[in-house]
């Protein structure tokens, strides 16, 4: 099932395995976003293309509305990024997590820093991506930007 346009399908990356390998192996167009709950620092050794990655701060149960705390775009192959000093301030006692993306596809999802992006869960889907591992079956839980606060001046 494709996500609605604005949003996208996760694969929550929990088990060892997945945490570890990643995005590895998979072709850059067949890369689900991945979201690494718990999360402040990530490699990109043996990665075959660049990726966009996320910090974000979680929400209970990944469930409800998230804030992107730092983003990074294009990170290349061979590199070991952490989330700044400057966005863990706040941030100390939140759950910190990071969805980590194929180049260029954090701007094709509006994602920028401070964006409110709202994790609805779905039940698990039991396929997984075309052209990607068995080790990546999604989790689903859409990702999508969350209503804007309009408060209105009478």
């Amino acid at each position: 099932m494709e996500a609605p346009e604005g949003s996208a399908e996760l694969v929550l990356a929990e088990r060892p395995s997945t945490r570890l390998l990643g995005l590895m192996g998979v072709a850059a167009e067949a890369a689900p976003p991945l979201l690494f709950p718990s999360c402040r620092s990530v490699h990109t050794f043996w990665m075959r293309f660049a990726i966009d990655l996320a910090f974000i701060a979680l929400p209970a149960g990944l469930t409800g509305e998230a804030r992107v705390l730092e983003l990074r775009l294009a990170v290349a192959p061979r590199r070991c990024v952490s989330l700044g000093r400057a966005a863990r301030g706040p941030t100390q006692l939140a759950r910190v997590g990071l969805i980590e993306l194929s180049a260029g596809k954090a701007a094709e999802l509006g994602i920028e820093i401070e964006a409110r992006l709202e994790l609805t869960p779905r039940a698990r889907a039991g396929g997984r991506p075309p052209g990607s591992p068995d080790r990546l079956r999604p989790y689903a839980p859409r990702l999508r930007h969350a209503s804007p606060n309009v408060e209105s001046t009478p």
